[in-house]
């Protein structure tokens, strides 16, 4: 991570009550990328899409790369 933006990341996630619920996020998307794996190699084709919502109300389609 680079440190320069490691104060305005503290901010945020702070002023978002998101401070201990980083994992939650991270672990959905490991969670998406072992269900893509599982589906290319059974030859069985799976959508995944994960979809963040933030406190607020505010919705995002998450992609990953690859």
């Amino acid at each position: 991570m680079d440190r320069r933006l490691l104060d305005d990341i503290v901010h945020f996630m702070e002023h978002d009550n998101l401070t201990n619920r980083y994992d939650q996020f991270k672990h959905a998307r490991q969670l998406a990328d072992k269900i893509r794996a599982w589906s290319w190699q059974s030859g069985h084709a799976l959508q995944v899409r994960c979809f963040l919502m933030d406190l607020r109300g505010g919705v995002e389609l998450l992609e990953t790369a690859g």
